[in-house]
């Protein structure tokens, strides 16, 4: 049974329902995005959202999924041999074993011999599409293998209105997810320390190779990351996670902020400007810090009083007065709390070859 001071904010429970109780309103955010939900790591409920459980195109936030997926089952030192996969060809657009020529790429050669882990820093920092196609292959033996892959990973995470039809993210009949949906696919990447490492990286390099001459530098394409410790958003908790674009999609973005210990995941699709899901993200993400606070119900002897039910006290929140001056930009008087509970965590596959320990995010 849950407490009845549980739903004293909007809440998702599932694809159709929304809760929100009549006495307490939601928050007016202003918002440039069509699809937006924010997400606390350390519960895994939602806290915010905005047609929320609706189908959108995610764009190339889709690498997110052929990430972790590639973490899961590869090995990041082991060396990959691009095939075919990775050519770019006027038929990308309707077969998936090629690259569209307009889409991101990081320019992959055919027989080019690099790491897992260098391709992992070309999907997630440069979004190439090449990278995503040379994983598909790399651990689903065919593109359409490692597909199948993807879908059945989404449902064991219980993303329930998720389809994928390619790794990249590129504009295709029945790609589909929602904003829900990716906030929850984002919370679960960021539990696996090296893709959280990757994804909090400013710079990578793709090393000269048996095609290359000259090594390949690639800056962060989420500038949350990558213009952390100066940005004109007056924003620095930034921590990952990954962008997208093409045009029926708008501008998408599923990002991941970390204050105090806390870690935050949201996520916004369908923003008309480029510089729109970055103030999406960072008024959903101050809002997350500023109205929500979290507690551990095992020894808030508060909380648990105020239970009705007092097997359970895992799931309810509790407001807490919050001062004003500190929500001046946002529409909320009351702070809540939500319980804190430990999450699992994924062991790296690989460590680098040197055998130092990866450097990741608290999170």
């Amino acid at each position: 049974m849950r407490s009845e001071l549980q739903y004293d904010i909007p809440v998702l429970l599932d694809k159709k329902e929304e809760v929100i109780p009549a006495s307490a309103s939601p928050p007016k955010l202003r918002l440039y995005g069509k699809y937006t939900g924010l997400m606390d790591a350390g519960s895994g409920r939602l806290l915010y959202g905005r047609e929320a459980g609706s189908e959108a195109a995610m764009a190339s936030t889709t690498k997110i999924m052929t990430c972790i997926l590639a973490l899961e089952n590869g090995d990041v030192n082991a060396m990959v041999v691009c095939g075919e996969e990775v050519r770019s060809d006027a038929d990308g657009t309707t077969n998936i074993n090629h690259i569209p020529t307009d889409s991101s790429q990081v320019g992959l050669r055919v027989g080019e011999e690099l790491s897992l882990s260098e391709l992992l820093y070309g999907l997630m920092l440069k979004s190439g599409n090449d990278c995503a196609n040379a994983i598909a292959v790399h651990i689903g033996g065919t593109v359409q293998g490692f597909v199948d892959m993807m879908n059945a990973r989404a449902e064991e995470m219980g993303l329930s209105n998720t389809h994928f039809m390619n790794p990249h993210g590129y504009e295709w009949e029945g790609h589909y997810s929602t904003a829900r949906d990716m906030a929850r696919l984002g919370y679960t990447a960021m539990q696996n320390p090296v893709f959280a490492e990757i994804v909090n990286m400013k710079t990578a390099t793709i090393s000269a190779n048996n095609e290359r001459s000259t090594p390949i530098k690639l800056d962060n394409a989420n500038t949350l990351v990558f213009n952390k410790d100066s940005n004109k958003y007056d924003f620095f908790d930034g921590v990952g996670i990954k962008t997208g674009y093409f045009e029926r999609a708008g501008q998408c973005f599923v990002g991941a902020a970390q204050r105090e210990g806390r870690l935050l995941i949201c996520s916004t699709f369908k923003s008309p400007g480029q510089s729109d899901k970055w103030v999406d993200a960072i008024r959903m993400f101050k809002y997350g810090f500023e109205a929500f606070d979290t507690y551990d119900p095992a020894t808030d002897f508060t909380a648990a009083a105020n239970s009705k039910d007092k097997s359970q006290t895992s799931s309810y929140s509790v407001p807490v007065s919050l001062s004003s001056s500190s929500c001046a930009e946002s529409c909320f008087s009351r702070k809540r709390r939500l319980p804190s509970q430990p999450r699992k965590r994924h062991s790296p596959l690989a460590k680098p070859s040197n055998g130092a320990e990866l450097t990741v995010p608290v999170i």
